[in-house]
């Protein structure tokens, strides 16, 4: 018998075509291509075939694809594939689509919609009328150049982004700079993108810190192009002033203080937030910390410097009457185990801090207070870079101290408020509203900093001049904060915040706080000073400074001032030394300028205590103060130095200086170069109470 070898391959040719001449038939290989193997129902209903009319329909199409071998049917796991003869005729198909859409003479456009489109030059109109505000009549003058242009392409597709592009190059070249920024397309260049996927990856951070910070690129593009004034832009990408955090400035509040008694009377309306159950007011502890651990997760993801729990245990205390100061200790602990590993995955996770105190009305730590504090004990000894900060509120006696000084010796990270009429944050904003006057929530608006150094260098040891441009600065500033006032109230109003914006009858939107940043006070004040070493000059001019500042505030709309470390504060350094060389700059600044008072408890310096005095007592918007102690201090020494402290200063922190190992996350010494446990020299500087 003899077989026609090419009339069958004809045939078979003909039966491939007239397959793939069905749109439903293409429509199931290209599922297939993009989905992978897929069950009957999944691939029907993907298919657009839902009804039960069209099932027979389906499988026509299916077992035509089938017999001419262009999908087969895993029976094992009876699942529908593509085959390597179907993937072929699909690639196939689109070349001869793309071929014929060239010989037409059309151009389509890849949307930013993953569609493909006719191109259509009204769209761009529409556009430049509907986006950038541009006069109708301009905006076809724009078009008919952008079109005129694109029909030189030789290209069969265009795309969305490069549309854009020849749009602003055309803005541009005709004078239009404000349509062209309100035109721009935000975004991260392909190198960039490969660039942060291998940061990334060496940091360990995972994917929710890709997209996190992939997004806050985008946002910080957003926020300097369209939300801030270019004047204020400008400043900021001079070096003149420096907005924290800008991925995220425009988009949510710096700090959130909550007052944690709230929850015993009113939980927080979660509003649309369907998947997370409804909160019901807590009956007992076990109850009490689940409310407190719901609220802390959502509330984090509101607010990008810190999240402040006030009144933390007495809101424990009321649901632990009947428990023991043991049992306590350690439902505290599981508790701030808890928030920390609810909190860790977040590549942007606020600063949290828990108030302890003053539960007995006379301002002194409470006996169920030192339990919380045990249980901190047991969690910082299990952890090598804390999330969870403790605020101690009021006076501590000696055995009080006992406690304190051993969670401190094992890497804790403790503020003290011995000033019990303010609230202060852990990075040492200050509140002064009495707790009667103050919202259940309270929001503060900052991360704006001032840079100091670069006004004295102007000044040339002129203060007055120095402190001339510096209100200048300082009503920009305030209207900058302002205006971000308001940015952030009309996301509320959208229920950006959802949280926020649910709960805004206790937040009193309208009342939050926006505080200045001052930035280098320290070292502004010795620039300006002629004499060196002139230490009552120095105070002198930093006392002037401030007043000068604060005053200036109040006048321009209610501001507060403070000095407090804020992110990307190093830049403002970096770019000084690039303006006026590195001579300009000695080596303290070249880990970044102040925004702390750093005191040394084995060497005390009057000076600096004297300045840190000052500044706690005139800033209004709170000053940070950190006290580094060693290991080898003895117990008598720390509690001398706490008290003194404690009568000078409302508010500070103290804490280790310590290494970390990368490698096994043991503490070290901060002078140690191999890890005591693994003998690894990756080595990481953590100071326990740092706020940065």
């Amino acid at each position: 018998m003899v077989v026609n070898l090419q009339s069958t391959s004809s045939k078979r040719v003909k039966g491939i075509f007239s397959v793939i001449a069905s749109t439903n038939r293409l429509e199931i290989l290209k599922i297939l291509n993009a989905k992978g193997s897929l069950s009957y129902s999944e691939l029907k209903s993907l298919a657009g075939f839902k009804s039960k009319k069209e099932s027979g329909k389906f499988a026509y199409h299916l077992r035509k694809l089938v017999r001419h071998g262009l999908v087969s049917l895993n029976r094992a796991e009876r699942k529908y594939v593509i085959t390597s003869l179907g993937t072929l005729i699909l690639n196939l198909s689109r070349q001869i689509e793309e071929h014929a859409i060239l010989e037409s003479g059309k151009l389509y456009v890849r949307t930013s919609k993953q569609k493909i489109e006719e191109f259509n030059a009204n769209k761009i109109t529409q556009s430049l009328v509907k986006e950038g505000g541009m006069p109708l009549d301009l905006a076809q003058k724009i078009t008919a150049e952008v079109e005129s242009r694109i029909h030189k392409f030789q290209t069969t597709y265009l795309t969305a982004p490069l549309i854009r592009e020849i749009v602003n190059a055309v803005l541009i070249e005709q004078g239009y700079e404000e349509y062209r920024h309100k035109l721009t397309r935000l975004g991260l260049p392909v190198h960039d993108v490969v660039e942060l996927i291998d940061k990334v990856g060496l940091a360990g951070g995972g994917v929710d810190a890709l997209i996190t910070q992939t997004a806050q690129s985008v946002f910080s593009e957003f926020l300097l192009l369209n939300q801030l004034s270019k004047d204020v832009a400008d400043l900021h990408l001079a070096g003149d002033v420096n907005i924290s955090n800008p991925g995220r400035w425009g988009i949510a509040p710096d700090t959130l203080m909550v007052d944690a008694t709230h929850l015993c009377v009113s939980n927080l309306n979660l509003g649309k937030m369907l998947t997370i159950p409804k909160l019901t007011l807590p009956t007992n502890l076990s109850e009490a910390l689940l409310t407190h651990t719901t609220v802390t997760t959502l509330l984090a993801s509101e607010c990008n410097t810190e999240l402040c729990w006030l009144g933390f245990t007495k809101y424990l205390t009321q649901f632990a009457k009947e428990v023991s100061d043991k049992q306590l200790a350690e439902e505290a602990f599981k508790e701030f185990v808890l928030l920390s590993t609810s909190l860790a995955h977040r590549d942007a996770s606020p600063l949290l801090s828990l108030y302890l105190g003053g539960e007995d009305g006379e301002g002194t730590l409470s006996s169920r207070a030192i339990s919380i504090l045990e249980g901190y004990k047991r969690y910082i000894e299990t952890v090598s870079f804390p999330i969870v900060n403790l605020i101690l509120k009021g006076s501590l006696d000696n055995g009080m101290l006992d406690t304190v000084y051993k969670v401190l010796m094992v890497g804790g990270c403790l503020a003290f408020a011995p000033d019990t009429e303010s609230t202060f944050s852990y990075t040492g904003l200050k509140v002064g509203a009495p707790p009667e006057e103050r919202p259940p929530l309270s929001i503060l608006l900052h991360g704006f900093s001032i840079n100091l150094p670069r006004l004295a260098r102007y000044a040339q040891e002129d203060e007055i001049y120095f402190r001339a441009r510096m209100t200048i600065l300082l009503r920009e500033s305030v209207d900058a904060l302002q205006s971000r006032r308001g940015i952030i109230m009309e996301l509320i109003r959208k229920g950006v915040l959802p949280i926020i914006a649910n709960n805004a009858q206790i937040a009193a939107l309208e009342e939050s706080l926006l505080i200045l940043n001052l930035v280098g006070l320290l070292e502004a004040a010795q620039m300006l000073v002629k004499e060196k070493n002139a230490e009552n000059t120095i105070t002198s001019i930093i006392e002037k400074t401030i007043e000068t500042a604060v005053k200036e505030t109040n006048i321009k709309g209610g501001a507060a001032v403070a000095m407090v470390p804020e992110e990307g504060l190093a830049r403002l350094a970096a770019l000084d030394s690039e303006r006026y060389g590195k001579t300009f700059m000695t080596q303290q600044t070249k880990e970044g300028y102040s925004a702390t008072v750093e005191l040394e408890a084995d060497r005390l310096d009057e000076v600096k205590l004297k300045v840190a005095e000052i500044c706690s007592k005139n800033l209004t918007g709170g000053c940070s103060v950190s006290v580094k102690i060693q290991p080898n201090i003895k117990i008598d020494d720390f509690k001398k130095l706490v008290k003194t402290l404690s009568t000078r200063l409302p508010f500070f922190r103290i804490g280790l200086d310590l290494s970390i190992c990368r490698n096994c996350g043991a503490k070290n010494a901060a002078t140690a170069s191999r890890c005591v446990v693994c003998k690894s020299t990756l080595l990481i500087r953590r100071w326990s109470p740092s706020a940065a």
